[in-house]
């Protein structure tokens, strides 16, 4: 019951009709919920965005080239016309390091997404674990009360013959009832657990209620055996995923904010024309730059700072919630 399957299924797994009325192991019901379960392939999802934002952000220029053409008709004074023609090509370029800027935050962003998928499906493991030995462990009382069922019906008849033969009391054979009657409610009871029990596996499997869902396996109970306090929050802090993407976010907020304080260095435009003028043909190159003046982007470092606030403090709360979680 131990052993697990490899969590880092790629796609979801389409289950047939056939496989949905055999008996289901402890392994393939992991592996089942890992693979089908909508909040892994929500995250698969997220993973996917991110990567994306990752690959927008390595971009090299903030934007395509633009070619720029004018062409105009001169008529002077003395009556002969001409044609003015000019023709244009900018290009916006990074300065201030903002492309490596960005490409830290959607990396930082990007390898968040990926430690939540991976303690996603860790989480989903062990939910599956836990639902399909509870099956188990409900469908064993099921089948024990059923048994006592039997028992206590069978003694009540017994009470009743002897009652018959003047053998028995009347006090007997009520006492012979009330145990049947109990059995009975415990029995409806355990019938109760054993449905819900299914129902939990089957939301964990991502499988429609509806369906027939049957397991197999076995329950072999043996000591446990953990170490010391400290040394199963360390290995908490180590080890699970959200703690890892809780850092990459706080990362990616700290990222945000220096771009945001680069945002006052404007990117550089760099342009090469070509104009004929009556007889004349020009050549030449230059370039423009925006005057932050009126936009200071002190709104943006605000927001940046918040979120880098918002994000330190959910990875503290995170910490706590993991040290209650494991004590």
């Amino acid at each position: 019951a131990c052993i697990g399957p490899p969590l880092h299924a790629a796609e979801s797994r389409v289950v047939s009709a056939n496989e949905l009325a055999q008996p289901l192991t402890l392994d393939e019901a992991v592996m089942e919920a890992v693979d089908a379960n909508f909040a892994v392939r929500q995250a698969l999802a997220r993973v996917q965005q991110q990567s994306g934002a990752l690959t927008h952000a390595g971009r090299w220029t903030p934007s395509n080239p633009e070619i720029e053409v004018e062409s105009a008709e001169r008529e002077p004074a003395s009556g002969d016309s001409s044609r003015d023609f000019s023709i244009r090509l900018s290009q916006e370029l990074w300065i201030g390091g903002q492309r490596g800027l960005q490409r830290n935050a959607a990396g930082a962003r990007l390898t968040a997404a990926e430690q939540d998928l991976q303690f996603l499906r860790s989480a989903i493991a062990a939910r599956a674990r836990r639902a399909f030995l509870n099956v188990l462990l409900t469908q064993r009382a099921e089948e024990t009360a059923g048994r006592l069922v039997e028992l206590t019906e069978t003694f009540a008849d017994y009470a009743r013959n002897r009652l018959e033969a003047g053998r028995a009391t009347a006090l007997e054979v009520n006492s012979a009832m009330i145990g049947a009657a109990r059995s009975r409610t415990e029995l409806a009871e355990a019938e109760r657990l054993s449905a819900r029990a299914r129902l939990v596996l089957a939301e964990v499997l991502a499988r429609d209620p509806a369906s027939p869902l049957t397991v197999r396996g076995d329950i072999e109970p043996w000591p446990v055996t953990l170490p010391n306090e400290s040394r199963l929050l360390n290995a908490a802090v180590r080890r699970r995923g959200d703690l890892a993407a809780a850092a990459e976010r706080v990362e990616a907020a700290r990222q945000d904010l220096r771009l945001s304080r680069r945002q006052l260095i404007p990117n550089l435009t760099v342009f090469g024309f070509y104009q004929e003028e009556e007889d004349a043909e020009i050549t030449g190159f230059g370039a423009s730059l925006p005057i932050p003046a009126l936009h200071r982007y002190g709104g943006e470092r605000e927001q940046a700072a918040g979120r880098l606030l918002e994000e330190q403090l959910r990875t503290d709360e995170l910490h706590l919630a993991v040290r209650r979680q494991v004590l």
